[in-house]
């Protein structure tokens, strides 16, 4: 589906007075039919032609509002992350948590996010991270920087060690409290110990945020979640080049359907494991939609796993696809010795950024990596305006949050619903809402504010679906004037020299 203001750029540059929007189309009377044959073709190949420019130029003026806003977001991150002074800056303190990379990505996700809310410098005490040397197995990593660009100037010391409280109830209420080091624990112990999480543990992200990707982005706050997992897992030169040089060496390119199957460990305490062909099926799904108007020559899977019996069994029995995967001995992470140690983590960004940049992804949301993908991949893209995933267990959660569907949130539109009363609106399919929950109605019918007519009114609830609840975060909008970007050019120059993925990708789907 598109979205409103996408739809509305498209024509507008369609109906416009330029040589790509009037086609000379052939309007002679032809004498026989072959010769009428050539002038319907030659009519449709016009067209085509139209519509392929007109998808460009809305890319690229979408591209530049996607790095535009993420570039601006990034600025603020790091304005805030490096302070002038670390001594007297207010910290937010995040563990190393004992789990996974993607487990542990997530938690710090977590962290930085209400870093963020509350204006502190998020630092990562990564005494017990598990990728770290000795803590689980001998040849990990002997400090985050070894793979990742630092998160902060400033470093997690003795002082403060000795002076940061643990989060609670109170500080919660109080975001700009005096506190100077605050540490935050895992939103699973908070459920479970104390019954109460932060402020910002809910399908919520920064108000001012929205309004500039909420009608190109169809999941915003996945777009958010991943947004701060690209910053916190910024790869350093080494780890960069080894990501391109991946690219290049397995071939990975577009179109490309991303698979994680996820064995060992999480099928033994987390979830089922799921049969190869239940993954093929929507690889197979996806391939039928889109030659419908593209001719595709090679059928590609990338396919990230940790038992490597599988990609023999793909490839005996999908003999019409190609398979793209990591070398077999990159494959095997034993949960006990080697998943831990730093090679196996470099592997495991390669392979996530991989999945992301993936054109459709088939995965299992149960597991924090299929969740980690489709994140980064709603980041990489410059515009989603369908699920670019399915998911074979679970439906997208956010772990620890909730989503609050009776308080002030946004709705998108799901299906033409015309307006019954005067006092009513009408709803298009993506239409963009602000639900008002003031307004007591009974639960079949809504009230809210239309983006697209402008107006308030009455709405059935079965037209819309809930997109994200409405938080005030923290106001930036005055740091932006010391970054803001004018000139085109120069985004475009920025655009060709970015740092990361994002804002990179074209969508195949709708």
């Amino acid at each position: 589906m598109l979205f409103n203001f996408t739809a509305s750029l498209f024509n507008n540059l369609i109906s416009a007075k330029t040589d790509y929007a009037n086609p000379k189309l052939i309007h002679t009377k032809c004498t026989t039919i072959s010769t009428c044959k050539e002038k319907e073709d030659q009519n449709n190949t016009n067209i085509n032609s139209i519509m392929v420019t007109t998808a460009n130029k809305v890319n690229k003026i979408l591209q530049k509002r996607c790095f535009s806003t993420v570039t601006m977001i990034y600025k603020r991150l790091h304005t805030l992350q490096n302070p002038k002074n670390c001594t007297s800056a207010r910290k937010l303190i995040c563990d190393g948590w004992n789990g996974g990379m993607a487990s542990v990505l997530h938690h710090w996700i977590d962290c930085f996010d209400y870093a963020y809310h509350t204006n502190r410098t998020m630092l990562i005490d990564i005494g017990e991270w598990l990728y770290l040397k000795n803590n689980k197995v001998k040849d990990g990593v002997e400090k985050f920087e070894d793979l990742f660009l630092s998160i902060s100037k400033c470093q997690y010391n003795e002082s403060d060690k000795t002076k940061e409280v643990k989060w609670s109830k109170k500080i919660d209420k109080d975001p700009n409290s005096k506190v100077q080091s605050i540490r935050l624990e895992h939103i699973d112990y908070l459920w479970q110990k104390i019954g109460f999480v932060p402020v910002t543990a809910t399908y919520t992200m920064p108000n001012d945020i929205i309004d500039h990707i909420v009608d190109f982005k169809y999941d915003p706050v996945a777009w958010w979640i991943g947004l701060l997992a690209n910053y916190i897992i910024r790869p350093n030169n080494v780890l960069k080049k080894f990501i391109m040089q991946s690219i290049i060496k397995l071939k990975f390119q577009s179109p490309i359907v991303g698979l994680h199957i996820r064995r060992t460990d999480k099928i033994i305490r987390e979830a089922k494991a799921v049969p190869i062909e239940s993954y093929m099926a929507r690889v197979h799904q996806f391939y039928s939609n889109i030659t419908k108007y593209k001719k595709i020559h090679q059928k590609r899977v990338f396919v990230c796993t940790d038992e490597p019996g599988i990609i023999t069994k793909l490839i005996r029995q999908y003999p019409s696809y190609t398979f793209i995967h990591p070398p077999i001995t990159e494959l095997t992470a034993d949960y006990k010795t080697s998943r831990y140690s730093a090679k196996h983590l470099k592997y495991f960004i390669r392979d996530v950024h991989l999945l992301a940049l993936s054109d459709y992804l088939v995965v299992t949301m149960s597991s924090n990596v299929g969740r980690l993908a489709y994140e980064l991949h709603e980041l990489f893209y410059i515009a989603s305006y369908s699920r670019h995933f399915t998911s074979l267990d679970d439906d997208y959660f956010i772990y620890g949050r909730k989503k609050k569907k009776h308080d002030a949130s946004i709705l998108r539109g799901v299906k033409n619903c015309s307006a019954i009363y005067p006092q009513y609106i009408n709803i298009i399919v993506g239409d963009i809402l602000d639900y008002n929950p003031l307004i007591k109605w009974p639960k079949a019918i809504y009230y809210g504010y239309s983006r697209r007519m402008k107006k308030f009114g009455y709405f059935r609830s079965d037209c819309v679906q809930f997109v994200m609840n409405k938080w005030n975060y923290r106001d930036y909008s005055k740091m932006n004037s010391a970054f803001r970007i004018v000139n085109e050019r120069k985004v475009a120059d920025r655009i060709e020299n970015r740092e990361g993925f994002y804002c990179s990708k074209n969508q195949l789907i709708h």
